[in-house]
């Protein structure tokens, strides 16, 4: 069933993708009349309803001792007496609790009203989404796609880091402040936590959650999924943000499933001729179908865009202009075949005498050599190291396949607790196996522990 969530603010349908939903049981949008306002929110004074949809209203808050502004989320009646609602409801505090990074919005209360809705509290944002951004600006320039990426494929390695999947990621859920343009994620109301919970229901084999448009294919397929659909869900945003277009628009909830499932990704230099080849390869490589295909984490998906992106600004920079040239003019003149020669002469003087005419020069274009995608198969003692990259982001945790495109080579630090980290560097070309073994960190490079301070007869005993 396709997700439908109440995010601060609310945002419209999105007017590029049109996806006709079968029936389900996600509530749609509110018809009835909003529900009554309370007063407060355990300890929250409540102000004007900023949000509304079908699982019920996010108002306007402040702490009534600690005066913290807030923004509350209250489930309505109906769906605080489902039990299957009220347990996404509380998994939303649940997940956001658990991950505690700074490019999440934080939740930090939980409670109920003496007429039984659940309610939470949570940072009151100011801004908008991204949704919101793509209807103004459907292409964003590559140097904000990549700020805007960033934190939140560092909240999506946090969350996963701390088990918990999103399985919803889309511009509707990434939302940016005001002051600064800062990102965060939103919305873990179908998030899954890794540990097993007695009569889980929610994240059954062959029960679809999210949304089509941004679904990864195992989870279209109603499979287990981890942390890999959330990194494709991200390649899709970056997809739509360099090309104002999402890569796949069905007619429909199952034909949006059935094309992620089946179909590869568009070439998104097809959609916009100012993103080279190279940024091409490297989106289908984040949205891989097959989830092991894809990188190691989410900041490596944004890492390896960001250089791709990188090298397409250099190539297309235009030169900068050189100051005026007075006394002096530049006379040009253009041969048949299109080439030219300058002279430089000072405004008075006489012209010239004309050359004669250049021979036709045949141009040869010559096809720049695809890009080298290197494979890397790191076979790692001990077992729970990881595969990190120069930045420090994780790549990979335990022996596998890393992939990088380009033609120089790449540093990669493994570690692993209890060893002495190990530089490794692999040249870009055929697929290659790389073993590593850390060594174990010497005993005389353990922490000590601090020694308890010796105490006279006169000091206190501590409590």
């Amino acid at each position: 069933m396709a997700h439908e969530e109440d995010t601060i603010p609310l945002r419209a349908t999105h007017p590029r993708v049109q996806v006709a939903e079968p029936p389900a049981p996600a509530p749609a949008a509110r018809a009835e009349p909003a529900e009554p306002a309370p007063a407060q929110a355990g300890d929250y004074v409540l102000g004007a309803r900023i949000g509304e949809g079908g699982f019920g209203d996010v108002f306007r808050a402040r702490h009534r001792v600690m005066d913290r502004p807030a923004a509350v989320k209250i489930l309505s009646h109906r769906y605080s007496a489902d039990p299957d609602m009220v347990e996404r409801f509380v998994r939303e505090a649940r997940a956001v609790c658990a991950i505690r990074s700074p490019d999440i919005a934080d939740v930090f209360d939980f409670g109920t009203l003496p007429d039984g809705r659940r309610y939470f509290a949570m940072e009151l944002l100011e801004g908008e989404t991204l949704h919101e951004r793509f209807v103004r600006q459907p292409v964003l320039p590559p140097d904000e796609v990549v700020a805007l990426l960033t934190p939140i494929a560092r909240a999506l390695d946090a969350a996963h880091e701390a088990g918990v999947v999103h399985r919803d990621v889309k511009p509707g859920n990434i939302f940016i402040e005001q002051d600064g343009g800062r990102t965060r994620l939103l919305d873990f109301g179908i998030a899954r936590l890794d540990e097993p919970k007695a009569g889980e229901r929610l994240t059954q084999t062959g029960h679809t959650v999210g949304t089509p448009t941004y679904m990864a294919p195992e989870q279209a397929l109603g499979r287990p999924v981890d942390g890999r659909a959330d990194i494709y869900a991200l390649g899709i945003v970056a997809f739509e943000a360099l090309t104002g277009e999402v890569p796949f628009d069905a007619g429909s909830f199952h034909e949006t499933q059935a094309a992620h499932i089946h179909e590869a990704l568009p070439d998104a230099h097809e959609r916009n001729r100012a993103l080279s080849r190279d940024v091409s390869r490297v989106l289908a490589y984040i949205a891989a179908k097959d989830p092991a295909e894809r990188p190691g984490s989410a900041q490596a998906a944004v890492a390896e865009l960001s250089r791709a992106l990188c090298g397409e600004r250099l190539r297309d920079t235009p030169a900068r202009p050189r100051g005026r040239r007075a006394p002096w003019a530049v006379a040009a003149l253009l041969g048949a075949a299109g080439l030219g020669w300058w002279t430089l002469r000072p405004v008075d003087a006489p012209p010239d005498p004309v050359p004669a005419p250049v021979a036709p020069v045949e141009i040869i274009s010559v096809p720049a050599a695809p890009p080298v995608e290197t494979q890397v198969t790191f076979a790692l003692t001990p077992a729970d190291a990881t595969v990190h990259d120069l930045a420090g982001a994780v790549l990979r945790r335990g022996a596998g396949v890393v992939s990088f495109v380009g033609d120089e080579p790449r540093t990669f630090v493994i570690r692993a607790p209890g060893h002495e980290p190990a530089e490794v560097t692999v040249p870009a070309g055929p697929a290659t196996v790389v073993p590593v073994t850390l060594t174990a960190t010497p005993e005389d490079k353990a922490p000590v522990p601090a020694e308890e301070p010796k105490r006279g007869p006169n000091d206190i005993e501590p409590w």
